[in-house]
């Protein structure tokens, strides 16, 4: 202790020396040592539960206001530790344990529709309009507050409540400033005996955390979920979570080396060549829009198959049918189908569209990324001349959808611990059906998606993470034979 957290030791320096003075080896329970120990534990245990609040108060309420969200910004450790008096390192190591013992908000009101459970994973299907977690590690509000909410519905004989969190009602004025949840207190009694105390991180959506309800020694945990895989906000379909830590390096192993198998469908705008064709060209940053992707040579490789399922060549998306463009929806490709690469289409009026601007028709195309890239399947689509109908960053927003037609249809796995290959479906959501209905494209079943193109479209997965790629320069669509 003396060497990590010298804070909470210095005021009973003179305790802690008379103690370092007596014989050692013999410090079981009722010997000198074991009863000299055990109230300096104690009072350093409550030190570091007054200093975990101390940096929780630095970090998350002391900041300015943030004039987007109208909450505190959050204060980089470094500064929290020049504010506190403490050293950098041990700051940031009080921060990461206080926020460990903070549970996450359970969202007990939100529905949840569960696809698949067993005792290792959990698949749901994702609404539109959440994150897949919490954008503020204290907030709710997102599909990782309903699984926890669901996770730990009936234990203990209680059902799962809302709960008031650092900063989940700060907007509504219901939590005054400087408010902090409570805290999992450290394990008592500190002794000799009982063994060190078990203040364990995990990799869950935040950590493995412990309900701060109760008696630190009755003390039931909170179960969390470990997030695998995220899906947009504005996008919908099935989610995988992990509930126990053993599988999630095996399943993460495998979305890296791209032996996951995952099926979208996505509604766009005009009508590509019929058949299969696959996109390879590296995504990047949008240089002037912070939320946005670009496909350039200077970003990372990504990989997308795609099969087109149906067209309606008469589907009208224009101005004449309430068509508006998204924020980069002029600067998408002409290319017609992906057979080559794609010029960029002619800029027109800022805000508006032009009817010749807007290909005729709209598809109904399945896509499997083979790479992992934020907004990959939708700046793939916008690459090739053929963006997603409702995107509001890339495509077309009109009366059809109030988000992007896009929608996470199937994945499968292999179990790390059994080797059984696992497959789950989601069912699109209604929205998203009548989309396809008010363009004239048929709703597919979804069940059968992966038994039809899942074999077809994995044959176009692009080289595996790390091999290297090539940039836009290359032709940057495969059509298929």
């Amino acid at each position: 202790m003396a060497r990590c957290c010298p804070d909470l030791i210095e005021p009973d320096a003179v305790a802690w020396a008379q103690l370092d003075s007596l014989p050692r080896g013999a410090g079981g329970p009722g010997s000198p040592q074991h009863e000299a120990l055990v109230p300096l534990l104690r009072a350093a245990g409550s030190r570091e539960m007054g200093l975990r609040r101390r940096v929780l108060h630095c970090v998350f309420w002391s900041g300015p206001l943030d004039p987007e969200t109208g909450l505190p910004r959050r204060l980089e450790a470094d500064e929290a530790a020049h504010r506190l008096g403490l050293p950098t390192a041990r700051a940031a190591d009080v921060l990461a344990r206080a926020m460990a013992s903070v549970p996450l908000a359970s969202d007990p009101d939100g529905p949840l529709e569960v696809l698949f459970e067993d005792e290792h994973f959990l698949a749901v299907n994702k609404p539109v309009g959440l994150h897949t977690a919490p954008i503020h590690r204290f907030t709710a509000g997102s599909v990782v507050n309903r699984v926890i909410a669901h996770l730990n519905r009936g234990r203990c004989g209680q059902e799962a409540a809302g709960q008031l969190t650092l900063l989940s009602a700060a907007d509504a004025g219901s939590v005054p400033p400087g408010y902090l949840p409570p805290l999992l207190p450290l394990p008592d009694p500190f002794t000799l005996a009982g063994g060190a105390a078990d203040d364990s991180h995990g990799n869950s959506a935040s950590s493995s955390t412990s309900s701060a309800s109760g008696s630190s020694a009755g003390a039931v945990r909170q179960l969390e979920p470990y997030v695998l895989h995220r899906l947009d906000m504005a996008t919908s379909g099935l989610l995988l979570f992990a509930k126990r830590p053993e599988v999630v390096a095996g399943v993460h192993r495998q979305f890296r080396e791209r032996t996951v198998s995952k099926l979208y469908l996505a509604a766009a705008v005009g009508c590509p060549a019929p058949g299969l064709f696959d996109v390879d060209v590296p995504i990047d940053r949008h240089p002037e829009h912070d939320v946005a992707r670009r496909v350039a040579d200077t970003g990372k490789e990504a990989s997308t198959s795609f099969a087109v399922i149906c067209s309606n060549p008469l589907a009208r998306l224009g101005p004449e049918a309430g068509g508006a463009p998204g924020l980069l929806f002029h600067k998408r490709a002409t290319g017609g189908g992906g057979a080559s690469s794609p010029s960029m289409a002619p800029a027109a009026a800022a805000g508006a569209l032009v009817p010749d601007s807007v290909p005729r028709g709209a598809s109904l195309l399945v896509c499997a990324p083979h790479s992992g890239r934020t907004h990959q399947i939708r700046v793939h689509l916008q690459h090739m001349g053929h963006p997603i109908v409702g995107d509001d960053i890339y495509g077309l927003t009109g009366p059809w959808i109030s988000r992007q037609a896009l929608h996470a249809a199937s994945l499968a796995f292999t179990h790390p611990l059994t080797g059984r290959r696992v497959a789950l479906a989601a069912p699109l959501h209604d929205d998203m059906a009548a989309c396809l209905r008010s363009l004239g494209l048929a709703v597919p079943d979804v069940a059968g998606l992966a038994d039809e193109w899942g074999e077809q479209l994995a044959a176009g997965r692009g080289p595996a993470a790390g091999a290297g790629r090539q940039g836009p320069t290359r032709e940057s669509a495969r059509r298929r034979q």
